[in-house]
């Protein structure tokens, strides 16, 4: 596999291939290398709701979130009993029922460590988008659906009601302003460093800039290492939204390659 990326990059490099179709080529490569854990919403984010949740309410969170699921539990968020759809809510609604009971769907449970081309292969076989995702003790991690998942092989997929907001912009000075969702994976292939490059428990940019912090660090810190310098840009509750990556010099690419893992220090 990794000699068929060499050949995808020498190709490219030659002309042969446009780079959205190298990396389209890259991203099936890698396809069946990733987690659910890598590209779900974790569970911070997920928005679902009680089974006894007034059917006022529920209509408030489909017209102002604009989700065409949902997930329902029954006493906490890792209990989801089911899900139901914006469609079948809807007509409900119609009939003039207040018990959403009828319309639950069953839901596709996945282990964290599932691979996604297994996760997808589920997906199509129960004829559900969308899945919980379970932690090693059962409880719920976060959702994950089919268009995350398709996502990671031909990239971000956008509606109207998106604002575009890219996981990672390079700046006219050099430096990049990264989502704090984006995976070390997404970095690593953005730098073009090997995959291994980033030692970190974490699958986001976010969570690897924690872990250097030892604490949920505020808009304006900064942590370094041997080649980089992070610093967050914006925060959200508990959550890293933004982050300023800046290469401390044009070769740290190369250096960083050549000598393997560093240790990063926060500052």
């Amino acid at each position: 596999e990794d000699e068929l990326k060499v050949i995808v990059e020498q190709i490219e490099e030659e002309g042969v291939l446009e780079e959205q179709e190298s990396d389209l080529v890259r991203s099936a490569l890698e396809f069946d290398e990733i987690s659910v854990d890598e590209v779900l919403v974790p569970r911070v984010r997920v928005t679902a709701i009680q089974k006894n949740t007034t059917i006022s309410e529920i209509k408030s969170i489909f017209l102002s979130e604009r989700y065409s699921r949902l997930p329902v539990y029954d006493d906490s968020i890792d209990d989801i009993i089911g899900f139901i759809t914006e469609k079948d809510f809807f007509g409900l609604l119609e009939q003039h029922s207040t018990d959403i009971q009828p319309i639950i769907k069953n839901i596709l449970r996945l282990p964290e460590f599932a691979r996604i081309s297994e996760a997808m292969k589920q997906m199509q076989r129960s004829k559900s988008h969308i899945a919980i995702v379970l932690d090693q003790y059962g409880g719920t991690k976060g959702i994950v659906t089919l268009e995350d998942i398709i996502e990671e092989l031909v990239g971000e997929i956008y509606d109207e009601a998106d604002e575009v907001i890219p996981l990672i912009f390079k700046r006219s000075d050099g430096t990049y302003e990264i989502s704090g969702e984006c995976t070390i994976s997404a970095l690593c292939d953005a730098l073009h460093l090997p995959d291994d490059s980033i030692v970190t428990e974490c699958s986001s940019v976010g969570g690897w800039l924690t872990e250097l912090a030892g604490h949920i660090a505020e808009p304006g810190e900064t942590v370094s290492g041997d080649w980089f310098r992070m610093t967050v840009l914006q925060t959200e509750e508990q959550r890293i939204l933004r982050v300023l990556l800046e290469l401390k010099t044009p070769e740290s690419k190369l250096i960083f390659a050549e000598q393997g893992d560093t240790e990063h220090e926060a500052s």
